[in-house]
């Protein structure tokens, strides 16, 4: 199964990539192929009768893996929906016709073993004191906060200097950053709402209090006490930190959403219209 997802992805990655090598019977028409990506994953092979002590063998899975992973995952911003992904490919290549959906499994398969070999790397030279597994399992981590977090904060910020035609216009970015939707303080003048900022500083405030007090009180109930299942909420108080916060959001949304069992049940036995409370400030809360 795994030896079928890395020959897909290696069959997408040479469907889709179009930057590397010219085709030789029209030179405005770039075709790429995935030799690159063959080659970082066949030169390691070579190196693996080599003892772990060998500089060689480090600076071959770190060369390898990370030249691998970052030419696959720079085939999903280099072609897009519309084409080439930014704007000096069309002056370098020309238009294309091309088009590029998503690179699937395979290619997804391929990117995690080229980050292992990477960071297989990275323990041979002595990183986490030569630990294969903690290595690789904070390298996943690095990754998948760079994707899920740093990435779509970055694409907001310059999302946030660009105009409608894709120019940089830093006066657009500090209009937007003191406009009175962020800022203003309408709400101790008129019936109109506070600015986001006062918003979440407010719901900061409140929620570091409420949950410093119910910490203080749980610790007091656990260490003060005679009470019976100590365990129980000894375990109970570590479920909000190893739970992803999606997961919790997603269970209230599905519980007391408009939508949800509980708002369902309400409206069924007592008539209670549903409602988006959970979605507005004491929902958040």
């Amino acid at each position: 199964m795994t030896a079928f997802g890395v020959l897909s992805g290696l069959r997408r990655i040479s469907n889709i990539s179009r930057v590397l090598s010219w085709n030789t019977s029209n030179y405005n028409s770039p075709t790429v192929v995935a030799w690159p990506v063959a080659l970082a994953m066949l030169i390691p092979l070579s190196v693996l009768s080599l003892p772990r002590s060998d500089s060689r063998y480090a600076l071959t899975l770190l060369f390898c893996g990370g030249l691998g992973f970052v030419f696959t995952l720079s085939q999903g911003f280099i072609l897009g929906l519309h084409g080439w992904g930014w704007e000096f490919l069309v002056e370098v290549f020309g238009p294309t016709e091309q088009r590029q959906i998503g690179k699937g499994y395979g290619a997804l398969l391929v990117c995690c073993g080229f980050m292992f070999i990477f960071t297989q790397g990275l323990a041979a030279r002595g990183a986490i004191k030569g630990d294969e597994f903690v290595c690789g399992s904070i390298g996943f981590c690095v990754v998948l906060i760079t994707i899920f977090v740093f990435f779509p904060v970055g694409r907001i910020l310059i999302n946030a200097l660009q105009d409608d035609e894709g120019n940089y216009v830093f006066s657009l970015f500090l209009e937007k950053i003191i406009s009175p939707s962020i800022w203003g303080l309408d709400c101790f003048s008129s019936q109109l709402s506070c600015g986001v900022a006062w918003n979440s500083l407010l719901m900061g405030v409140l929620v570091g209090a409420l949950t410093t007090a119910l910490g203080l009180a749980f610790a007091l109930l656990v260490t003060r006490t005679k009470m019976h299942a100590k365990g129980f909420v000894r375990t109970a108080s570590l479920l909000p930190i190893i739970t992803p916060p999606f997961v919790i959001g997603l269970a209230l949304i599905l519980l007391f959403g408009r939508a949800g069992v509980v708002n369902i049940f309400l409206e069924w036995a007592f008539g209670i219209p549903p409602s988006r409370w959970l979605y507005g400030f004491t929902g958040i809360l």
